[in-house]
């Protein structure tokens, strides 16, 4: 259970700051002046690289972003994304790890000296990160080692100690902080409010798909949500943009088949409607996917069962693309279906 929640965090973490906007949005509210005074914001892109061990990232996520220097030199920056719920003591240990893992490849490069990294652990358990941030600390030595320990401090940026009033950056980086900072602790509806209230959000094209990323985000991780609750929420918040959002909210979500499908065995189903080139957002393409994935779940469904998911309209598609991973069985669909004639 906890490798799946974790996975959801990775999925919006990396959905978020791959817009390299909000990446620089971030670095320049969230770093000390002094480093950010050295970068070249300009230069930043994404390393798509993972250094990560495959059997700690149910733990944390790692993201490497490229940079040059005012001096035209490369640096990187690397965020260690911890997913536990509590702070963890060798995170500088992981930290340095993973530190050597990049310099390797850039002398695999032939990139003379040694490029600098400005490691960060981004952290957003329930309770504060309350252990030392210097590497030294975990080794057990006296003064006469001290010159040959490895000695580095990591930034922390801790979303336990950010409340609303102390967010800074843009609309879509406090949409996002928000977000990760609230997903467990609020409702689906207390948080777009709050959305609206500290990051002045404008209702711009943009920012509708970023809530729809976020409406995603709450869906997949707070399993009790509701098709009706997600609609409520978003129409009480966003009454002239509902449709808008909920549309792509839900469309993405089949899209992606987030982890309600693939750990019913929808994958192999999902992977195949996109490989056909699927466009979820056309009524048909809407009806082939949805028949595939019923097919997929409960075996050759009758053309009864299948004339009635033709005739039902684009929006009670949309629908049930979302109500279908909760069905346990043929009966649930059926009973689905009669009541939204």
């Amino acid at each position: 259970m906890v490798k799946k929640v974790n996975n959801l965090h990775d999925q919006f973490f990396r959905a978020a700051f791959s817009r390299l906007k909000l990446a620089r949005d971030f670095l320049k509210n969230y770093l000390p002046p002094e480093v950010v005074a050295r970068f070249d914001p300009a230069t930043l892109k994404i390393a798509q690289e993972s250094f990560a061990d495959d059997n700690l990232k149910s733990h944390h996520t790692d993201f490497l972003f490229h940079v040059k220097l005012r001096t035209g030199e490369n640096a990187f920056i690397f965020v260690l994304v911890e997913h536990k719920s509590y702070a963890d003591e060798l995170a500088a240990f992981q930290l340095l790890r993973y530190m050597v893992r990049i310099w390797e490849k850039s002398l695999h490069e032939k990139a003379g000296k040694l490029p600098p990294i400005f490691p960060i652990v981004f952290y957003y358990g329930k309770k504060g990160w309350n252990v030392s941030r210097k590497f030294d600390d975990l080794i057990n030595t006296s003064d006469e080692f001290s010159e040959y320990t490895p000695r580095f401090s990591y930034y922390l940026c801790d979303l336990s100690e950010l409340d609303g009033e102390k967010l800074k950056g843009e609309a879509l980086l406090r949409a996002a902080m928000l977000a990760m900072k609230n997903v467990f602790g609020k409702t689906l509806f207390e948080q777009l409010v709050e959305i609206t209230r500290f990051a002045k959000l404008s209702y711009e094209k943009e920012t509708m798909e970023f809530i729809a990323l976020i409406v995603r985000y709450f869906m997949a991780v707070q399993k009790h949500l509701t098709v009706e609750d997600v609609r409520e929420a978003i129409r009480k918040a966003f009454p002239e943009n509902e449709e808008e959002i909920m549309s792509s909210a839900i469309k993405e979500f089949i899209n992606q088949g987030i982890q309600q499908g693939l750990e019913q065995g929808l994958q192999q189903g999902l992977e195949q409607g996109l490989q056909q080139g699927l466009e979820i957002g056309e009524k048909r393409s809407l009806v082939e996917l949805n028949l595939k994935i019923l097919n997929k779940k409960f075996g050759k469904i009758d053309d009864s069962i299948s004339a009635k998911v033709k005739n039902l309209e684009h929006r009670q598609l949309e629908d049930l693309g979302f109500a279908i991973f909760d069905f346990e069985g043929i009966k649930n669909l059926k009973k689905w279906l009669k009541e939204n004639k």
